[in-house]
């Protein structure tokens, strides 16, 4: 197959075009997976990989994140207070089609709260409370699904912005008050 004449490897970059460092081998036609996914490490929402913020902010850099075709990237975080708006943007190094999912629960059974297609709308979901509806504190998760056999690079970035919260003026929601 023409990797046993490949040196040994320890990561993609060390593979030529169009391949990738897999088992200590350069193999040819292989997704060159990301650092959270290089063998299958945050195929679901079982295994998604907590992001660490600073100041309510994430941002995945120049080291660029990578989704493979027919492939899930999965990353969590908690929202450190009721009320905070959520901002996810993903921008792809090229034109391809992907379902970028925000959800509370890491059941693919179980709704998302907010879903974007890319191949009609912008790579970016605003998640916040509305008035009478703050968005709960917990644990989200963004999940990123290839439409198909597209693959692509991509930069992940999420904001956590205080929003709207109780209406401290208004205990209660009746007609009365």
């Amino acid at each position: 197959d023409g990797t046993d004449c490949q040196p040994p490897c320890a990561e993609h970059g060390e593979c030529p075009f169009q391949y990738a460092c897999v088992n200590g081998r350069c193999e040819e036609g292989v997704c060159r997976d990301d650092r959270f996914d290089d063998g299958g490490g945050n195929d679901d929402g079982a295994r998604a990989r907590a992001l660490q913020f600073e100041d309510n902010h994430y941002d995945s850099g120049d080291d660029l994140l990578y989704a493979c075709a027919r492939d899930s990237d999965w990353y969590t975080f908690e929202t450190p207070a009721a009320g905070m708006n959520i901002n996810v943007t993903v921008a792809f190094e090229d034109d391809a089609d992907f379902w970028i999912y925000l959800r509370n629960d890491p059941d693919l059974n179980a709704p998302a709260v907010a879903t974007i297609d890319t191949r009609n709308q912008e790579p970016i979901i605003d998640f916040g409370g509305r008035a009478g509806q703050e968005t709960p504190q917990g644990r989200y998760y963004v999940h990123i699904v290839s439409r198909g056999f597209d693959e692509g690079e991509y930069r992940l970035q999420i904001d956590l912005t205080p929003g709207l919260g109780p209406d401290a003026a208004e205990p209660d929601d009746t007609p009365q008050t």
